[in-house]
């Protein structure tokens, strides 16, 4: 095998058939629109949470794509709920409504 001078780190790589996604699901069933994501940026380059912190509200959404959900709860601690989002999404995909939803299936899961 050719070496091109860089290796994959076994840590990095995701697996999405074994990822964990139910969240992604409970997501899609109590708010449909969420598929309608397309992961443009504008809500976060609004949001006032980004501003103050190093909230992001599209990297929350992928990790949740990819199973990722370790850190999900001190990153939604960070959103203020604003509802600028909302505004300026152009698909109009209410990102509080799914901070809020994201919030309560942690409440049900961790209490």
């Amino acid at each position: 095998m050719a070496k091109f001078g860089f290796t994959t780190r076994k840590d990095s790589m995701i697996m999405l058939d074994k990822a964990d996604l139910s969240l992604r699901r409970t997501l899609i069933s109590e708010y449909p629109e969420y598929q309608l994501c397309i992961n443009c940026g504008a809500c976060s380059a609004v949001c006032t949470a980004a501003q103050l912190t190093s909230f992001n509200i599209r990297e929350v959404k992928l990790n949740i794509d990819r199973g990722q959900t370790v850190s999900l709860k001190n990153e939604i601690a960070k959103c203020m709920i604003c509802g600028k989002c909302e505004m300026i999404c152009p698909k109009n995909v209410s990102n509080r409504k799914i901070v809020l939803l994201i919030n309560k299936h942690l409440q049900e899961q961790h209490g």
